[in-house]
């Protein structure tokens, strides 16, 4: 009697777990975007927008929105010692990528390079630096959702800053900038229930209910 006792109650539990471990699924949509693209630079200062996919409501219920900021400049010199004899130089170089993100704190991400360089009189010197890279990742706070939520795209501003120097002597300097820019948006769910899997569920759960039903009316003729 006791075996027989053990054994439907660990089928109505089996049976009845079902339930929560299938509403438990979540899911995950990322979306990722370049300016210009994922491969050229853009010559720096420019402003331009990410026109990003909002969440749909229709896909489930939205738990957390993440944003990936990435950046990554290249910087070209040309420098012309126009000295009468040897000189030094030194050269700096900042720029800076802004996302303007709706409804929430910004993201700044900053590169910088420098150094300097030994020059003969009247010689020309052409470098590149880089590519400096910086990434940043942000949470969206529950209460900007509404601003990521729709069924159409939400417009990010992006811009691109960049400024250099040059110290030493006498010279000709042409300083430019490549900048490209990243955003990864990461939608984390729960998904509405496929009809199927509802079914499913409400099947299984019927079925052993029905299950420890008999179980304990056959306990209840043995005895």
């Amino acid at each position: 009697m006791l075996k027989m006792k053990r054994y439907w109650k660990t089928k109505a539990v089996c049976a009845l777990s079902l339930l929560p471990v299938v509403q438990a699924v979540g899911a995950i949509y990322s979306f990722t975007y370049h300016i210009p693209s994922e491969t050229e630079y853009e010559p720096t200062n420019w402003d331009a927008k990410f026109s990003v996919q909002q969440f749909n409501p229709a896909w489930g219920t939205l738990s957390s929105i993440s944003l990936q900021f990435s950046g990554d400049v290249i910087v070209q010199y040309y420098l012309q010692n126009n000295s009468g004899g040897q000189s030094q130089f030194g050269y700096s170089h900042a720029c800076t990528l802004l996302l303007s993100v709706p409804n929430s704190a910004p993201i700044t991400l900053t590169t910088s390079d420098g150094g300097s360089i030994t020059l003969e009189a009247n010689e020309i010197q052409t470098w590149q630096s880089g590519p400096f890279y910086d990434s940043k990742t942000t949470v969206i706070p529950e209460g900007s959702f509404s601003t990521f939520t729709g069924p159409g795209v939400v417009d990010i501003p992006v811009s691109a800053a960049a400024d250099y120097a040059i110290i030493g002597g006498s010279y000709y300097a042409a300083v430019s900038t490549g900048a490209r820019a990243s955003l990864t948006v990461i939608y984390t769910y729960t998904p509405v229930p496929e009809p199927s899997v509802v079914g499913l569920v409400s099947g299984l759960g019927l079925l052993g209910f029905a299950g420890w039903w008999r179980t304990r009316q056959s306990a209840k003729t043995e005895r």
